[in-house]
């Protein structure tokens, strides 16, 4: 079973969201629809979703219950900073809001629905890492055969121009060294929608996170150093604003980042977490309809 394909049904969310509201119903709403006289009760309705989805949901809410408990058994929590940065990453991937958008429309959910099954898969990955027990001995010597990973590489901050010819990079340097400033030039002319409207400011950056061409003459050059040269996207003007040399990592420095990484790399598979987390409750399916839902 995988938990984020349920969470973000559409048809299991609103259901829940139907049954929710049955308790309140008066006698006089018990006719939802009428079709040339035929009317259709809200029994009947709530009887059709029941018995289309009920066992998804039954199943999702268990789901839920579990994952709760084991919540509050473990002190894990899901902080508001976590999120946000998740929701981010995700907007992000998406290619930014008008992406977003459309990858709700697309599925057929509202932002709710999407975050709801955010916070869920959030805390199931927090759950799997926070049942693995680390010693400081343990720690150390998987720090020893991972060192590689934190070690930091030499690293440049850049910004650039993106534009279609040499000649409009030759002018625009040009205005540069007679003293205009790059980051407003940056601001009118870069055909880079990302760095653009941020005076062409890339960050720092290491080695394979750049084209090739653009990456070699950034490393090559020294700070406050211009360059020209052309790539699949047309042409750079690259201004070097700064150089940071590569570091060796040590357990000390880089000890929160260590232990989470193994913890992620040594957490329960989140599918196998669930299943060992319903196989080990006890779970009293009280209704006939749901005997078979294998708890």
């Amino acid at each position: 079973m995988k938990l984020s394909r349920n969470m973000l049904s559409l048809v299991v969310m609103s259901l829940l969201a139907v049954l929710a509201l049955g308790a309140s119903v008066q006698a006089e709403d018990s006719v939802i629809a009428s079709i040339n006289g035929r009317e259709i009760t809200r029994e009947r309705f709530y009887e059709a979703l029941e018995s289309e989805f009920g066992a998804m949901v039954l199943q999702q809410m268990i789901i839920e219950e579990l994952l709760s408990a084991r919540q509050d058994e473990l002190g894990v929590e899901v902080t508001d900073e976590m999120f946000s940065e998740y929701i981010m990453r995700i907007v992000s991937q998406l290619g930014g809001e008008a992406g977003l958008q459309q990858f709700l429309a697309q599925n057929q959910i509202s932002m709710a629905q999407l975050e709801e099954q955010i916070y869920w898969n959030l805390l199931l990955t927090e759950l799997t890492q926070a049942e693995v027990e680390i010693t400081d001995e343990e720690l150390e010597a998987w720090f020893e055969d991972n060192k590689e990973r934190f070690d930091i590489p030499e690293q440049v901050k850049a910004s650039h121009i993106l534009l279609d010819t040499e000649e409009e990079a030759e002018e625009l340097r040009a205005r540069v060294e007679d003293g205009e400033a790059f980051a407003d030039l940056a601001e009118e002319f870069s055909l880079d929608p990302g760095s653009g409207p941020r005076g062409g400011d890339l960050g720092f950056f290491g080695q394979g996170m750049m084209v090739p061409e653009f990456e070699a003459l950034a490393f090559e050059m020294g700070v406050g150093d211009m360059g020209i040269v052309e790539s699949s996207f047309g042409w750079h003007l690259i201004l070097v604003t700064d150089k940071a040399e590569s570091e060796t990592a040590s357990l000390e420095d880089s000890y929160d980042d260590v232990r989470s990484q193994m913890k992620q790399e040594l957490a329960m598979d989140p599918n196998a977490y669930l299943m060992f987390l319903m196989e080990s409750a006890e779970v009293d399916i009280q209704s006939e309809r749901y005997q078979d839902l294998g708890f």
